[in-house]
Parts: C-alpha cells; sequence; structure tokens
C-alpha cells in the first residue's frame, strides 16, 4: 500500500524578504506586468584565475580566536575563495576535520546561486556541505526553494529534503509543489522532485510521485509539463508529453492524451535534421476508445531539403484511417482538410541556363475519406521553364507542363467531369518592355497551347484535343511626384492595361484543375488555369497616388480602377453558363491610411455604376499602441451578407488585461460570438476568465460557456471549462482576437 501525503512537506515563507535573496523590485511606472528581477550582490573574487585547490582562502570577521586547531571567527564573518563567497555571525574552522561550521543568518554565493540558510556544515575533505533550514535561489532560471536541509555535493549537484520550490519571486508563494526528495542536478540541467504535490497557496491539488522540471535552457530527455483541462463534453482531460532528445540533431515528443468521455490515445512528432535538409513526421493511435471499436491512426512524414545548389526537394506523406478523428481527438495537419488527406512529392532542379532554367517533377495524391466526389491526382507532373534576351529591351520566355489527372468514378462525376486524362501545355511569349523616370510601357505577345489526352470521355467528346490561341497585351504607365509641405512626397500613376485574346470553343475540354478569376485586372487570362483561355478584349484603366513622409515611408496609398470590355466574352467554365456581356466591371477602389505609428485604416470598395450599388466592401480600423493596447474593428459586405466585427485587449492596470471580442451578422440580425474576459498575470502566473457566447449553426443554434485558464510560471497551462454548453478550446477562439497572438511572440 502506498501512502500519498496532501500535506506539503515545506511551503515557501511568504515573510521572505524580497532584498534577503536578491530580488529587486523596479520603480519604473511602465506597464509591465511582472516589475522586478533577481539582481545578484557583486563582489570581487580573489584568486579565481588559480585552479580551484590552489585558490586561498580569505576571511574578515569583527573577532578571531584559535585553540586547539580550531579557528572560530565572530561577528559580520565573511569567508572567500575564489568565485565562493561565505557569510555569517559564527563560523568554526577545524583544521584537525578539514570541517566548517556555519551558526547565524549563513548566506552561501557561487556563480548564479545563493543559499542562505540557519546553520550549516562544510566538509573540505569530501568537497560537500550541508546547510538546514534553508533556501537556495538560482538566478537564471529563477527558481527558488527551501528545504529542511540542503547536500551540495563534489559534483556540484544538491539534494533538498522536506523541501518545496517554485519559480515565483520571494515573498509571492500563489503555487509551489512540496516533495519529499528534490535533486537539482547541474549537469543535466533539471531538477526532480518524488512524491511532489502542487498547491495553489495553501490547497494542495495535485499528487505526482515524479516531476523533472528545467534548470536552464538545454534540451534534454524527459516529461515536459503536462496539459490538463476541463469540459461538459469531454470532461477530464490529461496530456503528459515525453521529450526524447535522442541526438544534437534529432528528437522526439511522445505524448499520451486521457479524455474521460473518450478514452486514451498517444501522439508522437519527431525530427531529424540530416545534412541535406529536415525530416519530421506526425503520428496519432488509439489506445482505448470508449466511443468507438474502431482503432483510428493517423500518420506523416515530411521532407524538405537542398542537396545540392541544383536539386531540392520537398516531400508531404500522409494517411489516415478515418476522416473523423480529427474531430475526434481535436488533431489538426496541415495535410488534411474536411474531405482527404493529401501526400505530394516535389523535386526542383535549378540548370541555370536561358533554355532551361527550372525543371520540377511532382506527384500529388489524395487519400478520399468521405463519400464525397474524389479530387484529382497529379501522377504524375512536371513544369520547365526558361528565358533570354531578344535585343536590348526585349525578351523570350517560356513555360511548359505536363499533368497526368487521375481519380475515382463517383455518382455526382457525370459528363465533362468523369474525364480523366493527360495534358500538355505550353506558353511561349515575347515580351518588350521600354521605361523611364517617369513613364513605362510594356508589350507581350504569348500563344498558350494545350494538347489533351482522355479517357472515360462522354459520347461526341474526342479523347484528343489540342487548343492554341494568341494573346496580346499592353501595359503602360506615367508616374507624377509632387513634394509636400512636410518634406515628404506624393505620387500620381495612372495605368491602361489592354488584353487581347479571340474567341475559340472550348466546351468540350475538361476542367481539371482552372477557375475563373473574380478581378482579372492586369492579367491576360480571365481564368486561373489553362484548360479555359478566355477570349477578350477589354481595357483596365486605373490610377493610385501614394504619400510619403520625409523618411520614406508610406502614410497613405489610395487606387482606383475599372475594366472596359470592348467584347462580349463566350468561354465560360460550363456550356451551360450564358455568355458575359456587361460593357464594364465595378469600379474597384482601395485604400490604406496610416494615421500615426498607432492608428491605421483600410478600405476597399467594389461599386457598381451600372446600378449604383456596393457590391462588396470592407472597412478595417486598428489601434494599436502597445502588445497589450490593441482595438480594431472591421466591417465587411458581400452580396449576401453583412458582417461587423470588434476586439480589444486593453489594460485595466499594470497587472490587469481586458480582453473582448464583439462579432455580429447584420443581415439576420444574429449574434455570430462574443467574448469578454480578464486577464490577471504577475511573476508567478496569470490567470484568465473568459466568458463567450457563439452561434455555431442552424441545427445547434447558440452556445455558451465560462472558461478558466490558469499559467503557472514555469509549469505551462491549464484550461478548464467552469459550466456551459458545446466544445470550445479557450486557445483557439480567443486567437481570433486581433493581436491576442503577437503577445505570445
Amino acid at each position: 500500500m502506498v501512502m500519498v501525503s496532501i500535506m506539503p512537506f515545506g511551503t515557501l515563507q511568504a515573510a521572505d524578504t524580497a532584498q534577503h535573496l536578491d530580488w529587486q523590485w523596479h520603480t519604473s511606472t511602465e506597464l509591465n506586468y511582472c516589475s522586478g528581477s533577481y539582481q545578484p550582490l557583486m563582489f570581487d573574487t580573489l584568486g579565481s584565475s588559480l585552479p580551484t585547490a590552489s585558490q586561498p582562502i580569505h576571511t574578515d570577521s569583527d573577532t578571531s580566536e584559535f585553540d586547539n586547531g580550531i579557528t572560530t571567527l565572530r561577528g559580520n564573518v565573511v569567508m572567500q575563495q575564489g568565485t565562493q563567497r561565505l557569510s555569517s555571525e559564527l563560523i568554526s574552522l577545524d583544521s584537525n576535520t578539514d570541517v566548517i561550521h556555519i551558526d547565524d543568518n549563513v548566506e552561501y554565493r557561487r556563480p548564479g546561486m545563493l543559499i542562505t540558510a540557519a546553520n550549516g556544515v562544510f566538509n573540505m575533505d569530501r568537497s560537500q556541505s550541508s546547510l538546514q533550514d534553508a533556501q537556495l535561489v538560482q538566478f537564471a532560471s529563477e527558481l527558488r526553494a527551501q528545504a529542511t536541509s540542503i547536500t551540495i555535493n563534489s559534483d556540484d549537484s544538491m539534494v533538498l529534503q522536506d523541501g518545496s520550490f517554485s519559480f515565483c519571486p520571494p515573498t509571492d508563494n500563489s503555487w509551489n509543489i512540496a516533495s519529499s526528495r528534490i535533486d537539482i542536478l547541474p549537469e543535466k540541467g533539471v531538477g526532480e522532485a518524488r512524491n511532489a504535490v502542487l498547491s495553489l497557496g495553501p490547497v494542495p491539488i495535485f499528487y505526482l510521485p515524479w516531476i523533472s522540471f528545467p534548470i536552464d535552457d538545454q534540451r534534454r530527455s524527459g516529461f515536459l509539463y503536462p496539459q490538463l483541462s476541463t469540459s461538459s463534453n469531454a470532461g477530464l482531460y490529461l496530456a503528459t508529453p515525453y521529450y526524447l532528445n535522442l541526438a544534437p540533431n534529432y528528437d522526439a515528443i511522445v505524448t499520451p492524451h486521457y479524455k474521460e468521455h473518450r478514452g486514451l490515445h498517444l501522439t508522437s512528432q519527431g525530427r531529424y535534421l540530416g545534412s541535406s535538409g529536415i525530416h519530421q513526421s506526425n503520428t496519432l493511435i488509439t489506445v482505448d476508445d470508449k466511443q468507438s471499436s474502431n482503432h483510428s491512426w493517423y500518420a506523416d512524414y515530411s521532407f524538405s531539403g537542398q542537396f545540392n545548389e541544383q536539386l531540392s526537394a520537398d516531400i508531404k506523406l500522409a494517411r489516415a484511417s478515418d476522416i473523423a478523428l480529427f474531430d475526434n481527438y481535436e488533431y489538426a495537419s496541415t495535410q488534411a482538410d474536411a474531405n482527404k488527406v493529401t501526400s505530394e512529392m516535389v523535386f526542383n532542379y535549378q540548370v541555370g541556363i536561358d533554355a532551361l532554367n527550372k525543371v520540377t517533377l511532382g506527384f500529388k495524391q489524395h487519400q478520399q475519406l468521405t463519400t464525397n466526389a474524389p479530387t484529382y491526382n497529379l501522377l504524375p507532373y512536371a513544369h520547365l521553364s526558361g528565358n533570354g534576351e531578344l535585343a536590348e529591351d526585349a525578351i523570350w520566355q517560356y513555360a511548359l507542363s505536363y499533368d497526368h489527372f487521375q481519380r475515382g468514378s463517383h455518382a455526382s462525376l457525370t459528363g465533362l467531369s468523369a474525364i480523366n486524362g493527360q495534358r500538355v501545355h505550353l506558353t511561349p511569349s515575347m515580351q518588350y518592355a521600354w521605361q523611364s523616370s517617369y513613364a513605362y510601357s510594356k508589350s507581350t505577345l504569348s500563344l498558350p497551347t494545350s494538347f489533351y489526352q482522355l479517357t472515360d470521355t462522354p459520347a461526341g467528346v474526342a479523347s484528343r484535343q489540342g487548343r492554341s490561341i494568341y494573346q496580346l497585351e499592353l501595359d503602360s504607365g506615367l508616374l507624377f511626384e509632387r513634394p509636400t509641405a512636410n518634406g515628404g512626397q506624393q505620387t500620381l500613376e495612372p495605368r491602361l492595361y489592354w488584353a487581347y485574346a479571340p474567341y475559340q470553343e472550348q466546351d468540350d475540354l475538361p476542367v481539371f484543375d482552372t477557375s475563373a478569376i473574380g478581378k482579372p485586372l492586369y492579367q491576360a487570362n480571365r481564368f486561373n488555369g489553362p484548360d479555359r483561355i478566355g477570349d477578350t478584349n477589354r481595357v483596365t484603366l486605373g490610377v493610385s497616388s501614394r504619400v510619403l513622409a520625409a523618411d520614406g515611408k508610406q502614410q497613405a496609398k489610395f487606387s482606383l480602377a475599372q475594366i472596359h470590355y470592348l467584347d462580349d466574352r463566350q468561354v465560360q467554365l460550363s456550356s451551360s453558363t450564358a455568355t458575359a456581356t456587361e460593357t464594364s466591371s465595378p469600379f474597384y477602389g482601395q485604400m490604406d491610411y496610416q494615421f500615426n505609428d498607432k492608428l491605421s485604416s483600410n478600405l476597399s470598395v467594389d461599386w457598381n455604376n451600372r446600378t449604383n450599388e456596393v457590391e462588396a466592401m470592407s472597412a478595417n480600423v486598428r489601434y494599436r499602441a502597445a502588445s497589450n493596447q490593441i482595438v480594431a474593428t472591421s466591417y465587411t459586405e458581400t452580396a449576401s451578407s453583412i458582417q461587423t466585427q470588434t476586439s480589444v485587449i486593453w489594460p485595466l492596470a499594470p497587472q490587469w488585461t481586458l480582453f473582448a471580442q464583439q462579432k455580429d451578422d447584420i443581415t439576420n440580425s444574429r449574434q455570430l460570438d462574443r467574448i469578454a474576459g480578464l486577464e490577471y498575470a504577475n511573476c508567478c502566473y496569470k490567470v484568465r476568465l473568459v466568458n463567450r457566447d457563439w452561434y455555431v449553426d442552424q441545427a445547434t443554434g447558440d452556445e455558451h460557456g465560462l472558461f478558466l485558464e490558469l499559467e503557472l510560471k514555469g509549469l505551462g497551462d491549464s484550461d478548464t471549462r467552469l459550466f456551459g454548453t458545446g466544445d470550445a478550446d479557450i486557445q483557439e477562439f480567443m486567437k481570433n482576437i486581433t493581436g491576442y497572438n503577437e503577445r505570445f511572440n
């Protein structure tokens, strides 16, 4: 039977003065939640350049006496050897046994450390010392501890019996960990505690049979601080990550996760830095799922590196058992979305000659994990490019690509969408550019050409097809400048862009990876991708103006542009889409204005002059005086919705910060998210109390939660939902407040 005591073995005494342990409170009036730091006593080192065994011992005291080999020093005694300094009111040096006895107001200093004690014994022969009723401070890590006895061994390791430790400053005992034995191991850079009890104030809340904590910034194997939270949906959640420092160039973290209502699962992350790049891996596996008999798993591997000056690679491989695991275990992966997991390998080779600058070879495959229509795999794809000079101010260039599109059949895939196949696309072009200090002109002739070899084609669609269409572009502009009264400069920059491409029917060509571009202001093709080359005859008229301060910083920028269509646009993504007949686009306006170093704004408006209506608008204003003084508000309007959002981070006092956010759907008269919270922070801990009301969806409706998050300095953090409905992570929703995450960088 194991008996566990919930009473602390020894609590840190609040009566200790800060100055007694070299802690100095700062008098600065700046907003700083921790206005203090350790300022170790500076003293002259004596003989520190000599070997330790040869360093002389210097003493000073009010009185001294010698009798039978024992030297007794009394009153303001100071004994120093090299960088070590010992002081007390009474020191006895026994030359017969090489033992030093110290009593009354003991203070022992060595580089980076201070120990105070009631009394102690130094054994010079064994290079060991023992201090009773002692307190310890390590300045770099800000570790502070006390124990009934502290033993210092010859290897500088220390053993604290019946003690406690914290990373709080002196006089602040908001939390501590009490233990029957604490080992301080400088060679390993860690401390270890056995039979440890974590207490908040005088209240013990958590027992650990063993815990390891860092005392410097070295990498080392050991348990990281656990993550602890509770919620109405998941119940108790506990994660205990273990860090493996396997070698200087590779390491790993293995983390058991326990969810009260879900069960146990394991995650791991690994890193390896090789001669050519970095390898990383992530895994998740269920051990005991209380809600499912299935064993879910996920694994990925990535590599990014440079083999030599020419060849580089980016590899991302991933597989999963099911799509539900990402929600069930709140697991995030950049290689997964709501329907699939994606693997891709890309190799780049820089040839470095005009005829062939760069070659890219890639493979992309999707693991479809839902019943939705599968996404095209690219097995493989290749890109080549090159360029060179034709004459002064004239260049030629080309881009050549090969793509092999494959995906399985699906009930929703009919007609052209069911096609698989291969595509070769070549875009040669010639360009002439002229530029002066006040104007520029650039003309481009290109000939995008595509060849298709198709399978699974519907009736009436040829398996072999090709298309070649020339494109003309003319881009020109002027630059006018004038000085401003404050010594800065203002510019006026009109721009004229013309693009032309003839019509060619393309309704029988598949759409593998092409989409329409919403605002094709200054580009030849109306589509993003080579499956459609839009017929076009259009002119874009634009003007912009910049205001620069005397130091060159941009204070304001204004731009306005509109597309004028000289012909209808017949080519569309689908043959069922009608020909576009508008003669002009909306006006696209953009403004960025910096009022001062703290206040900035931007405004974007799409205005349809034919209907005198605003098609889209967004406006943002941000005030940022410091990392914890941010107010931001935004207004977003589209054809289907109007939304507003305001967020605030503001200090109420040096240690108190207010957080708030309000997000509303004006169109549907619905509150989307409301957050209000307070944070209290000091040199010892941070605590956040957050109230949140948010809208999930039409079926679920609104949810509410009150959250408490506690960060203990040196021990990580935990978050708890005090009460409420639904499932939410305080760290996830708080990052939506503008500037919240910036406070931790």
